[in-house]
């Protein structure tokens, strides 16, 4: 998959991606099980994507682990383009929620000028 611009991928992977984090070049007795962990790993990434977004140190480590070697994780031939349009959602919920934030911040701040300015009128009355 294509990597967007907001979640950078290392040129190369900084340290060996552990086995455990390779579930798609495991042995599998069905081999068409491989599809049914789709969902789930992507689950996984999704909620390790938003903790790193939302400061959440401990997952930045497994970003970048697991960024330096997105061809093992998520092979193209079971996540097609899905981890792109995972990676995209984030972003624009993040986007929103900060749109959002401002909005409020700028709204609390009108209200707190026209409360003083309310107050500086009555005071020189």
């Amino acid at each position: 998959p294509t990597s967007p611009s907001s979640f950078p991928r290392p040129p190369s992977p900084p340290f060996p991606l552990p086995r455990g984090r390779q579930v798609f070049g495991g042995n599998f007795t069905v081999p068409d099980d491989r599809a049914k962990l789709v969902d789930v790993v992507l689950g996984l990434w999704a909620l390790t994507l938003v903790a790193r977004e939302a400061g959440h140190a401990h997952a930045a480590p497994l970003v970048a682990m697991v960024a330096a070697r997105m061809d093992l994780v998520f092979p193209e031939e079971h996540f097609e383009d899905l981890v792109d349009l995972l990676e995209e959602e984030i972003r624009a919920q993040y986007r929103w929620h900060e749109a959002r934030a401002a909005e409020k911040a700028a709204a609390a701040a009108r209200k707190q000028a026209q409360a003083e300015a309310e107050a500086e009128g009555a005071g020189a009355e």
